[in-house]
């Protein structure tokens, strides 16, 4: 069974990135705990670091619905992609 999202905290937009017009999308590798919560994370490089910063706090407090295998709960590597758009 894949891990599913239960609580999903969006990040907030860095007001100095926001002021600049900046955007991206943020790719983090995600390890999930037994327990459904987020363990390790890791950014890949190349990211704007005021957007990675919000991403993984954000990230950092979601919760999956643990992921079983052959009924027994297990941890899960995962990548996670956010992405900061601005509306024109």
């Amino acid at each position: 069974m894949a891990a599913q999202l239960i609580k999903k905290v969006p990040p907030t937009y860095p007001s100095q990135a926001k002021e600049e017009r900046r955007q991206g999308t943020v790719t983090l590798q995600v390890v999930i705990l037994k327990d459904g919560t987020v363990g390790t994370l890791d950014a890949m490089p190349g990211a704007d670091a005021d957007l990675t910063a919000s991403a993984l706090d954000a990230v950092q407090q979601w919760v999956y619905h643990p992921t079983l295998l052959n009924g027994i709960a297990v941890e899960v590597e995962t990548t996670v992609q956010v992405n900061y758009t601005l509306t024109k």
